[in-house]
C-alpha cells in the first residue's frame, strides 16, 4: 500500500514539474530506448521467450488496476505462461505501445501509453471463432538500470475491452 501512495504521490507531485528537468535530446533518447523496450516485449511475447519478456520489467515492478488491484511481475510471469499454453487456441495477436507523452527526470521517466491488443482465435470446445481488442490508456514510471530501461510501475488510467464472435 505504501508503495502506490508513493507512485501516486510521484505521479501527482512530481510528474506535472518533469518537463522543465531535461534536455530535448535527453527526452528523445529515452522515448526511443523505451519504445524500442516495448517493441523487444511484443517481439519475446511472439517468440515465446519469457526471459526476454521480463527483463523489459523492473525487480519491482507493479501494476495498479483501475479497481486498485496491485499485480506484480509473478502475474505477469503467469499470465505470459497462460497465454503461451492457450497458443493453439490463439491464432494471431498484434500488439502496439504508441508513446503518447513523456517526462524525463535524470534516470526515471513518466511516460503515457495508448495500448492496443488485437487476438483471434478459436474457442477449444466449439472452435468457434472471436476477437478480443483491448484498448487501455497507461500511466507508466520507466528507470534506467545497468539492463536498459524498464518498466517499474504502471497505473490503468482506462481501459475497454471487445469480445467478438
Amino acid at each position: 500500500m505504501r508503495l502506490i501512495i508513493l507512485l501516486l504521490l510521484w505521479i501527482a507531485c512530481i510528474g506535472p514539474a518533469l518537463p522543465a528537468t531535461a534536455s530535448a535530446d535527453a527526452a528523445s533518447a529515452a522515448r526511443n530506448a523505451i519504445q524500442a523496450a516495448y517493441n523487444r516485449r511484443e517481439a519475446a511475447f511472439q517468440r515465446k521467450d519469457l526471459r526476454a519478456y521480463l527483463s523489459t520489467f523492473a525487480p519491482d515492478y507493479r501494476v495498479l488496476s483501475r479497481s486498485g488491484i496491485v499485480y506484480d511481475t509473478a502475474f505477469v510471469r503467469q499470465q505470459f505462461l497462460r497465454a503461451v499454453a492457450s497458443g493453439s487456441d490463439i491464432l494471431s495477436r498484434q500488439a502496439s505501445m504508441n508513446i503518447l507523452k513523456l517526462s524525463l527526470k535524470g534516470k526515471a521517466a513518466l511516460v503515457t501509453v495508448k495500448s492496443n491488443i488485437v487476438m483471434k482465435g478459436r474457442y477449444r470446445l466449439s472452435q468457434a471463432p472471436y476477437q478480443s481488442t483491448d484498448d487501455s490508456l497507461l500511466e507508466a514510471i520507466w528507470v534506467k538500470t545497468a539492463r536498459g530501461w524498464q518498466e517499474s510501475h504502471v497505473r490503468v488510467l482506462s481501459r475497454r475491452t471487445v469480445l467478438t464472435e
